[in-house]
């Protein structure tokens, strides 16, 4: 098993309403993403001779402070195996947060109320505040 980071694509969004959606949680209007949806990564699964399979994605809001916003983070729920999901958006969340630091922000915020999100967050070292 590789998981794989990528950056999403407009092809992507409407497969994230379901999956946002199945979390019964509101889906953002495209034009409410950073960069018009652009802006996100995305992580995928690759077995062997198999094509990806998308697991997870989120996004990343910058702003002209040192302050970036990681949010709607979402899950594909095909992906039963749960360790698998939880890797990967641990992975995700590593992966924007580096994003943000390598485009100089120093610090990077999320909102959350999931608790199991919030343990991610929290695995991945952000803190409580």
């Amino acid at each position: 098993m590789e998981l794989i980071v990528s950056r999403v694509t407009l092809k992507d969004y409407d497969k994230f309403c379901e999956w946002w959606k199945f979390w019964r949680f509101p889906a953002p209007p495209l034009d409410f993403l950073p960069n018009n949806g652009l802006g996100g990564l995305k992580v995928s699964i690759k077995s062997k001779g198999t094509d990806p399979i998308d697991i997870c994605a989120g996004y990343l809001y910058e702003t002209n402070s040192k302050v970036a916003w990681l949010e709607f983070i979402v899950s594909n729920p095909n992906i039963k195996d749960k360790k698998t999901r939880h890797e990967a958006i641990v992975y995700l969340i590593r992966h924007l947060t580096v994003d943000a630091e390598m485009k100089g922000y120093e610090y990077v915020f999320a909102s959350l109320k999931n608790e199991n999100l919030i343990n991610k967050y929290k695995e991945v070292g952000y803190q409580l505040s």
